[in-house]
């Protein structure tokens, strides 16, 4: 560690976040399997009770992505939140700790299979786009809720079709693109008149632009979800494959 560091963290079991603008001299990026990993203390997370690296590998991006939109959320005065790609590895984490936070979670899916098995985690409303009427059921409930705040991962034309049926002064924060396309279809009027508002986010940046004890705060939001087993931001994994059996991997 480094000198302005405690000499207690030697040793201890710590998640971090690899970064991408960490390249070495021939400007090849080898992420982080490797011996040692050059990082910064905010890149990571400090386990200093004993818990299996397999439970904590996965606990940066995804968690610390949550809570980003837990404080977003908040920060932005949410009514009720919605949010697309819900039956991803995030998404369930989300259903959880928006339970945990008394927040109403409106889920969408591309796929009405994701339904049930949302619903048995805790989701209360799931909304399959390859249903007919998605965007009527979509409008009644944001409408019923009051949902004024999305966190979207779909892009191309899904991302402006969802956007268009929010109540006025609605925010929608970008954060993905599933689709793998330009976003397209927006109606200038949701702007102009309705006063509804779309930007990105990452989660570097959000981490960036709050403060060290903002940052502490909801690190520590996540090592107490595992030291008291909730499984809100656990990561199931089928098999364990050493270094030297990537191969097999």
């Amino acid at each position: 560690v480094a000198d302005n560091l405690d000499k207690l963290l030697i040793g201890k079991k710590v998640c971090i976040l690899a970064d991408p603008n960490t390249v070495k001299k021939d400007n090849s990026f080898e992420g982080v399997w490797t011996q040692y990993y050059l990082t910064h203390i905010n890149n990571t997370i400090l386990f200093d009770f004993n818990i299996e690296f397999e439970k904590i590998c996965f606990t940066y991006a995804n968690p610390m992505t949550v809570c980003g939109f837990i404080d977003t959320y908040k920060k932005s005065n949410g009514k009720a939140m919605i949010h697309s790609g819900a039956s991803s590895a995030l998404g369930k984490m989300l259903i959880k700790a928006c339970l945990k936070e008394k927040i109403e979670l409106i889920n969408i899916v591309r796929n009405e299979k994701h339904i049930e098995n949302l619903k048995s985690i805790g989701a209360k409303y799931v909304i399959s786009t390859s249903s007919k009427n998605w965007k009527t059921e979509l409008r009644n409930i944001s409408s019923q809720l009051g949902a004024n705040i999305f966190f979207d991962c779909f892009g191309g034309i899904m991302t402006s079709s969802i956007f268009s049926v929010f109540p006025d002064k609605s925010i929608c924060f970008h954060y993905g693109n599933l689709e793998i396309k330009k976003l397209g279809g927006f109606d200038s009027s949701e702007f102009l008149f309705k006063d509804k508002v779309f930007r990105g986010w990452w989660m570097t940046h959000w981490i960036k632009n709050i403060s060290r004890e903002e940052l502490v705060k909801w690190k520590n939001y996540i090592i107490e979800d595992f030291k008291t087993n909730s499984n809100i931001f656990v990561t199931g994994y089928s098999k364990v494959y050493p270094l030297e059996q990537v191969q097999q991997a």
